[in-house]
């Protein structure tokens, strides 16, 4: 299933779900906040005995709490300039995303899915395709929906456990054989290859390994020309 979108200018996209969860529904049992009532650090500091500077989570720039950014960025080996701290789980996803993947590529959603999920894949100009789970199954993650769903150009699988809406569980078994579906292929070859291609570089693994998320791949060079004149790349002639 693919999904198609009008383009939207990004400075009037919008989330109509966040929209309407924080100015327009008026429920009593407010089931869509994530957070708790807002409450004044000067107020929790009176009750606490504290100084409101002693709560302060976010550095001037907002950007984090000056110590955890520094203490991340030495776990890390790497510059506190490379920390970046989200002040909540929706920014988490978007700084996830943005890193991920470049306008125009595709990513796979689940459906449904977590509205916020989509919006977030479209602000960031990306390629919509989705993957069922299913009521009748009860929402259950299935590996072989998401590999049919699959191509040589997803660049991210986008899914929630627990199942945002339905709260349906994914043991880890099954969330690591998701996670070994985006496995390399003759197909991917081909795909990448184009007119300019004068080789292709495989790399013995007697050097490094890389378990889970790839599989050796042969391509004799019969079949890996026969797709190249398939697609009619010049200069190429039948096998």
């Amino acid at each position: 299933m693919s999904e198609s979108d009008v383009e939207v200018p990004r400075s009037r996209m919008h989330s109509s779900y966040m929209e309407w969860a924080k100015t327009r529904q008026a429920a009593r049992f407010n089931l869509a906040a994530s957070g708790m009532p807002a409450f004044p650090l000067s107020d929790l500091a009176a009750l606490a005995g504290l100084r409101v500077v002693d709560l302060e989570l976010t550095g001037p720039a907002g950007y984090g709490y000056a110590p955890l950014q520094q203490a991340l960025a030495a776990k890390a080996g790497v510059s506190p300039d490379c920390v970046v701290a989200a002040a909540g789980t929706s920014m988490a996803n978007h700084l996830a995303m943005a890193s991920s993947y470049e306008p125009g590529d595709e990513v796979l959603i689940e459906q449904p899915t977590y509205e916020l999920l989509l919006s977030t894949a479209r602000f960031l100009g990306a390629n919509i395709k989705r993957f069922a789970r299913r009521v009748e199954e009860n929402f259950r993650l299935d590996p072989h929906e998401v590999e049919r769903a699959l191509t040589p150009r997803t660049r991210l699988v986008v899914l929630t456990n627990l199942h945002n809406p339905s709260s349906a569980f994914t043991d880890e078994a099954t969330l690591r054989e998701v996670g070994t579906t985006n496995r390399t292929s003759a197909a991917d070859y081909a795909e990448a290859a184009g007119p300019r291609t004068a080789f292709v570089l495989k790399v013995h693994p007697s050097n490094f390994r890389i378990e889970g998320f790839t599989a050796p791949v042969a391509v004799p060079v019969g079949q890996a020309r026969a797709a190249r004149w398939r697609r009619g790349d010049p200069g190429v002639g039948p096998p």
